[in-house]
């Protein structure tokens, strides 16, 4: 029962560790996005309103002018 115990704590640090690198690259990709469209005063708006934050990567997510993965 330990051992299984164990296993899930295992299993969902790694996810959880996933699901972080995962955000900070949607954030850096998103902040790359506003740089390149002039917008980098967005950048700090969003640090200090999380619903801004929100609109902006609903809005990032509809660009088709996204930055490509490296």
């Amino acid at each position: 029962m330990i051992l299984a115990d164990d296993l899930a704590r295992m299993d969902w640090n790694s996810n959880m560790n996933y699901q972080r690198k995962e955000g900070r690259a949607e954030i850096i990709d998103l902040n790359k996005w506003l740089v390149s469209q002039g917008r980098s005063d967005d950048i700090l708006r969003y640090t200090e309103d999380p619903k801004y934050l929100d609109t902006l990567l609903e809005e990032f997510h509809s660009s088709e002018n996204k930055p490509s993965q490296e």
